[in-house]
């Protein structure tokens, strides 16, 4: 009678079975089964081989059908990007923009307002270019005028022109900062070279600096032989382009 009332659990197990693959897309939760039959145990409902055999039925994982997980496809391999020719180009025009406005704040004869246009001027508890307070404008070879926005700002404006690099002497009177400028000796015009030389030096270090960013990102690229050395002989034709280009600017600049 006691292995009849085990057929008969089995059987009703089945039922359970069918209803949970219903409740779980078709497929049968092994530990939902297992939960089960060890509670059904627990009540002398199930006997305990039977529990045994659900046990080593479900457990096992199931690798074969329509459940089966399937082997995990390789990831493609990231591809490495090549060598953007036309943004190293962009980086040391940047570089050349730069030197530009650095030797426009050098003193070469004339008057000029660019002489002032780097001045930083401290007012009302913040820090701003001059041009931000007022507008400059040349008086004659020798002097310039600097017109203020605002007179509160004038002491101000006064002060930052005086420490700066220009060695010059300003005088404030109303709205109008006016700036002598001294006569161009020898010594000044040497000094004045010395520092050109000093900022274009610097200008090849940061060509330099962009040509190793590209070679290294050319040692990553995954090009052709030809393709490889294409773009070396690129990079390199911009390196002197360039570095030619700041050696005309600081003779022109002396």
């Amino acid at each position: 009678s006691m292995q009849r009332l085990f057929r008969l659990t089995a059987l009703r197990v089945s039922p359970v079975c069918t209803l949970i693959a219903k409740r779980t897309c078709h497929r049968i939760n092994p530990l939902y089964v297992i939960r089960s039959a060890h509670t059904l145990a627990r009540t002398s409902i199930l006997a305990p081989s039977y529990v045994s055999q659900l046990t080593l039925r479900y457990a096992k994982p199931n690798n074969k059908g329509k459940g089966a997980k399937s082997a995990k496809e390789p990831e493609p391999e990231e591809e490495e990007a090549g060598v953007d020719v036309d943004e190293m180009e962009g980086r040391m025009q940047n570089t050349i923009d730069y030197l530009q406005k650095e030797f426009a704040s050098l003193r070469t004869g004339r008057a000029s307002p660019d002489l002032l246009e780097r001045i930083q001027v401290k007012a009302n508890g913040s820090t701003m270019p001059l041009t931000h307070v007022a507008q400059v404008s040349v008086k004659d070879a020798q002097t310039l005028l600097v017109n203020l926005f605002d007179e509160s700002v004038g002491k101000d404006v006064e002060q930052a022109i005086r420490e700066s690099s220009l060695g010059v002497t300003p005088s404030l009177s109303g709205n109008v900062v006016r700036v002598a400028l001294p006569k161009m000796t020898q010594e000044y015009r040497q000094t004045l070279a010395k520092e050109a030389g000093k900022k274009a030096e610097e200008a090849k270090i940061s060509i330099r600096r962009h040509r190793k960013d590209f070679m290294d990102i050319l040692k990553k690229a995954k090009l052709t032989t030809d393709e490889n050395k294409r773009t070396e002989k690129q990079i390199q034709t911009l390196t002197d382009q360039y570095n030619n280009n700041i050696d005309r600017m600081l003779d022109m600049k002396e």
